[in-house]
């Protein structure tokens, strides 16, 4: 096992449970002083095993006759936690929360917790098209209040508590706490796994900060499990730790762990260049004269992926037709069909790809006829019949959607963009008993589907989308090769999403959309119909939408869109650089962690933005600074705590520019940066440190 302190120290038993017959008064938060668990009293044994990744420590309480087996994997300062909770008493106990993982660690320093300068709080809430969105500040900030003095210190009888409900689970929050130690010079996290309801927890009892989070508690979402002798309840993993350092180290750690445990990365170590037909070019209405004018051109400028969003399965335009039967509609795309423009992707030296629903079918559609346990049901009803889920672990349905990934693969499809639109809510079954086990089952339910399909076509590229990042928790993102981050179109919000995004996953996975030329949906229904064109020329015809739309792709994978087969000459050069530019530094993105030079920045704010990608050594650093309708035409980055030694900085997109001007003071590591020929620009520098 590797060596972690953190662990050594703090991992013997980070247990929290709760039984029917305890007192839950405090809503189940078994770390207060004032709640009595059946598992905290009596008389405990320890068994501890030490295991290739960590350790099992198996807590067994002599009372009760429960036990607990928490399983520790190491992961260098991040510690992944998991608990089997076994009933081995002749008695029936009804288990009503337990935590995936907690831990306590002690805060007495010169400060105390309720002193703004002693601790700051960073979380990341989310909404449809505003995703990853960081807010920080004081424990009083969210809420935490002394109460009275106790003889070990302050007593709180709040805490702070961050959730998601349902099986969209980043809908609210990204399932991550990350609390600094500003006195100290430390930094704690927390993130919880899975794609479904989950919460974490913050309180204070004393001297002691407790931290817990799980995704079976019932008040969360009315969870209780049954336990007769000798059965097990099996708890959703979470991933916890400490570092030196504030949230910047945490990420990064975070981001180690996260690329030490996913099941999927790039051949080569090589993010790709895809185009996507979706956001701002044609909104899921494919045919065969848009594809046969956007294909050309993606290739035309580098493009390596090319994918038609929605809609090649349909009617023309019709977002009724059931979801769910994926046979090509080929009148859509003239003779020859959908396997002709598969060809044509193909011929002009493009990977394939084609946008899937897999847990999505309409009431009406076929598939959803193929027994009578094809779609997910609540108390004996269909949810949401029009628009409804299937249940992948009956097997008719999986070899259904297996047939309809065959029958595209055999075209050549290599790239599968599989959304995720809706959520089932408070979960399946006929009983609130049922409901969060059977999510447990529908989200190992849909992992299990895509990496069978990896077993199956063992070259196929699949995306992970949920409305945007609706569904974008590291226990699901780990099976997909990238992650599409938004449902935002447009580019001058999507650049806080492309920068806070980096914190939340590795850059290697944040698909990013850069949409020049961008069209609205009502814009797009004109324009296709033989509408002005001449619009889109003339808003863009500076460029600067151009250059800022593809650096906000540049910092992650870029997912290109928009009419990019009307460019004028200046606006195709500018993307085409950016393409460029992105090929050439792609290779050291799965090598980055994410910086923020200017602090984290909200959707809608006036003001400059910066974000880094630098590698673990401090050798290099690329910075992108967006101007965002900011009141000044300059601003000042401090880059001091990034540059050991001296630097030389260059702007390496757009080169040869006359637009921006910079310098850099390389005596006290400051950065200038002037742009003031129009409301929105952006720029990205290359920063080569001298050792």
């Amino acid at each position: 096992m590797k060596s972690n302190n953190f662990f050594e120290e703090n991992c013997k038993e980070n247990v929290v449970l709760n039984f029917e017959g305890d007192k839950n008064g405090f809503t189940g938060v078994v770390f207060t002083n004032y709640s009595s668990a059946t598992f905290s009293k009596g008389e405990k044994t320890y068994t501890k095993t030490q295991t290739e990744k960590g350790a099992d420590i198996a807590v067994k309480n002599i009372d009760s006759g429960v036990e607990v087996v928490q399983h520790y994997e190491v992961f260098g300062n991040a510690v992944r936690q998991y608990n089997d909770i076994k009933n081995n008493a002749d008695d029936e106990k009804v288990l009503s929360r337990a935590a995936s993982a907690s831990f306590v660690f002690n805060y007495r320093g010169l400060l105390p917790w309720n002193d703004e300068r002693r601790f700051k709080l960073h979380t990341c809430q989310s909404a449809w098209s505003a995703e990853a969105q960081w807010y920080s500040g004081s424990l009083a900030d969210f809420g935490l209040m002394p109460i009275r003095d106790l003889e070990d210190g302050m007593q709180c009888r709040r805490r702070i508590t961050l959730s998601s409900k349902g099986s969209w689970s980043t809908a609210n929050y990204y399932p991550i706490v990350i609390l600094e130690d500003l006195e100290k010079g430390e930094a704690y996290f927390m993130e919880h796994e899975g794609g479904l309801a989950w919460e974490i927890n913050i309180g204070i009892v004393g001297d002691r900060i407790s931290f817990d989070c799980g995704s079976a508690d019932v008040h969360l979402d009315g969870f209780c499990k049954k336990l007769r002798q000798g059965d097990v309840f099996t708890t959703t993993s979470a991933v916890y730790g400490k570092v030196s350092g504030g949230f910047e180290e945490a990420v990064a750690e975070l981001t180690r762990y996260k690329r030490a445990v996913t099941k999927r990365t790039w051949n080569d170590g090589v993010p790709p260049v895809c185009y996507n037909v979706f956001m701002g070019a044609i909104y899921g209405i494919p045919n065969e004269k848009n594809l046969s004018s956007l294909i050309p051109a993606a290739a035309k400028l580098g493009c390596e992926i090319f994918c038609i969003d929605a809609g090649w399965y349909r009617e023309r335009g019709d977002y009724s037709y059931p979801m769910g039967d994926y046979t090509p509609k080929d009148d859509l795309f003239g003779e020859g069909g959908l396997a002709k423009i598969i060809k044509m992707i193909k011929d002009y030296g493009m990977i394939p790809g084609l946008w899937f629903e897999f847990e999505a079918a309409g009431a009406d559609s076929e598939c959803a006829k193929l027994n009578a346990n094809t779609m997910l049901k609540r108390n004996g009803k269909v949810i949401a019949a029009e628009r409804g889920f299937f249940d992948l672990t009956n097997s008719e349905v999986r070899e259904h959607l297996f047939s309809d990934i065959d029958r595209v693969y055999k075209m050549g499809v290599r790239y599968i963009k599989n959304d995720y639109n809706d959520s089932t809510g408070i979960g399946t079954g006929d009983a609130i008993s049922s409901y969060n086990e059977n999510e447990r089952i529908r989200d190992k339910s849909i992992c299990d589907f895509i990496d069978e399909i990896y077993r199956r076509y063992p070259d196929m590229i699949i995306e992970n989308c949920g409305s945007g990042g609706m569904r974008e928790d590291n226990g699901t993102l780990a099976h997909f090769h990238v992650q599409s981050t938004s449902d935002n179109e447009k580019y001058f919000n999507y650049s806080s999403i492309s920068a806070s995004t980096a914190a939340i996953m590795p850059p290697e996975k944040a698909g990013n959309w850069a949409n020049p030329y961008c069209l609205s949906e009502d814009e797009y229904m004109e324009f296709d119909e033989g509408g002005d064109t001449d619009f889109l020329i003339e808003r863009n015809k500076d460029g600067e939408a151009t250059v800022f739309t593809m650096i906000n792709g540049l910092v992650g994978v870029p997912f290109i869109s928009g009419r990019i087969d009307y460019f004028d000459e200046l606006n195709f050069a500018l993307a085409k650089e950016g393409v460029e530019c992105y090929k050439s530094i792609r290779a050291d993105i799965p090598h980055c962690y994410p910086v923020y030079p200017t602090g984290m920045e909200h959707m809608g704010i006036r003001t400059y933005m910066t974000f880094g990608l630098t590698d673990e050594n401090r050798n290099y650093m690329y910075l992108a600074v967006w101007k965002i309708n900011a009141p000044e035409d300059e601003t000042v980055i401090d880059l001091s705590k990034y540059i050991p030694g001296n630097a030389e900085v260059e702007m390496i997109y757009p080169k040869n520019d006359k637009k921006c001007d910079f310098t850099y003071a390389r005596s006290i590591k400051k950065l200038t940066v002037k742009m003031d020929k129009c409301k929105y620009m952006a720029r990205l520098f290359k920063i080569t440190i001298e050792k």
